[in-house]
């Protein structure tokens, strides 16, 4: 029961199809890969788990969208309220990884300045991406960077780690409020957005 916390912070995953994003949250929530993931996800997966950071009892929901073209006006309403976001491209798929760019003006249509770590998957096979362009984006767009593998689960405990402290930090410094407010006796009321 949402009662049950103080806070619920909600992360979106998003990136092109068949990159793997169900298979880094699963591996995330579950330690492994549940009945290795192949279907592509359609409209929206949801994920929740039970966070203690330091003072706070958290609920995470992490929204894994559909990369489809075809679901793109449904999802993209799922960034708002986000307090985070992973931006994700697969590092033997080139065009998952040129299509970051569009990706972000899609964020920033619904989040003015929105807290994103980029994610590059598959970070068990060859890379097909060089080094230095995707040096080159990080620079550009100051995210910070993981490369993960939902095989081996590379990285991927970290990567969580560092978007729930980016997201403890604002909370924190009153930047972002993801706090339930009860009223009365009525259900608990989330207020999370950017001020």
């Amino acid at each position: 029961m949402d009662s049950e916390f103080e806070y619920i912070v909600k992360i979106t995953v998003i990136g092109d199809p068949s990159i793997g994003k169900s298979s880094l949250c699963s591996y995330y929530i579950y330690g492994n890969i549940m009945e290795q993931i192949y279907a592509p996800t359609i409209g929206i997966e949801f994920f929740t788990k039970r966070l203690k950071i330091k003072d706070k009892n958290i609920k995470l929901e992490i929204w894994d969208t559909a990369g489809q073209e075809r679901f793109k006006s449904i999802t993209k309403q799922y960034y708002r309220n986000s307090s985070g976001i992973f931006l994700c491209f697969s590092l033997n798929n080139p065009s998952s990884f040129y299509h970051l760019n569009d990706h972000i003006m899609e964020i920033k249509k619904e989040l003015e300045d929105p807290n994103i770590i980029l994610i590059g998957t598959f970070c068990d096979l060859p890379k097909l991406i060089s080094q230095k362009d995707i040096q080159k984006f990080i620079d550009e767009n100051k995210f910070e960077y993981f490369e993960v593998s939902s095989k081996t689960g590379a990285n991927i405990n970290n990567a969580f780690n560092a978007l729930i402290n980016n997201v403890n930090d604002l909370i924190d410094c009153n930047m972002l409020d993801c706090k339930l407010h009860v009223i009365s006796n009525e259900k608990p009321v989330q207020n999370c957005c950017w001020t």
